[in-house]
């Protein structure tokens, strides 16, 4: 399982995940030269972003396409702040996992729903991390943290 930028499930068994660091590195969309937040950078990436670019970075409402190898991967649909995903998103990964709900900072925080190849759970998420009996979940947070 592939998993891009923030978005990885744990269930009783951790899967495959890419953990954030602690300050990201940036990755820009050579149309319109905004900058997002690039936490795990890869070789062969690029992005788009469709919304607006306040003072180099993604800013407002929009949609943040990830590629690997000129092909669409990650898709994140909702507000950027700085750069990052924060306020009401949607993000899809390219294995069929989705998360909706509140970002800020680029993590999950507050209410949101995982829906994935054999999961699905909502709740409130605190700091990217979910929690709830033997169901763990990760958006944007170092899996480590949310154990």
């Amino acid at each position: 399982m592939r998993v891009r930028k923030t978005i990885a499930v744990m269930l009783l068994l951790p899967l495959p995940a890419m953990a954030q660091s602690a300050a990201p590195a940036w990755i820009i969309d050579p149309s319109s030269g905004c900058r997002v937040a690039n936490p795990n950078p890869q070789a062969n990436e690029s992005v788009t972003w469709s919304g607006e670019c306040q003072y180099g970075y993604a800013e407002g409402r929009g949609v943040l396409q990830w590629f690997e190898n000129g092909q669409p991967a990650d898709r994140y649909d909702g507000e950027m702040h700085n750069g990052n995903m924060d306020g009401h998103g949607i993000f899809s990964t390219a294995e069929g996992g989705r998360y909706e709900g509140a970002f800020h900072a680029g993590q999950a925080n507050g209410y949101g729903r995982w829906t994935g190849p054999g999961s699905s759970f909502h709740g409130i998420w605190t700091n990217g991390c979910f929690k709830d009996g033997n169901q763990r979940a990760y958006v944007g947070a170092n899996p480590e943290s949310c154990r």
